[in-house]
């Protein structure tokens, strides 16, 4: 199993734009290293070179299916069975980032918006968007669990 690390968007973001990378789109490698405590170096080496799905290019976005595929690749699972009050979905990533961080303090999410993805870990929201309110809309609300 992979080294468990526990880094900031900040720190993630810098290894994935800087030089050691040089790439963009990579929403989804941040918030699957941020959810399931991976190097990001190991994520975006099993989503770029996964065979079966269609695989993520350099640059480009995750597609959805990949991204659940590494989820339960590196020990955790998207909770099915939680369902997401009508409430929040059509909201803006802000709203939903303070009542889940309100109402769920320790728990993961996956927050999807058009052509996003964001993660909220221990009521924390891991993104670029943390900087100030986001006005993006929130498509779907995923919770993070540990695969048992």
């Amino acid at each position: 199993m992979a080294k468990k690390t526990k880094r900031s968007y900040a720190e993630l973001d810098s290894i994935l734009g800087g030089r050691n990378y040089r790439d963009n789109n990579y929403c989804a490698i941040i918030a699957l290293s941020i959810a399931t405590h991976v190097n990001v170096g190991k994520i975006k080496r099993y989503i770029e070179n996964h065979k079966g799905l269609a695989s993520r290019k350099h640059g480009k976005g995750t597609p959805f299916a990949l991204i659940d595929r590494a989820t339960l690749r590196f020990g955790k699972m998207t909770d099915t069975s939680f369902v997401v009050t009508s409430a929040l979905r059509g909201r803006t990533l802000h709203t939903v980032h303070t009542k889940l961080a309100r109402d769920y303090p320790n728990d993961t999410f996956f927050i999807y918006t058009s052509g996003h993805m964001a993660c909220i870990r221990e009521g924390i929201l891991e993104d670029h968007t943390a900087r100030r309110p986001s006005r993006r809309i929130v498509r779907n609300i995923y919770r993070v669990i540990d695969r048992s």
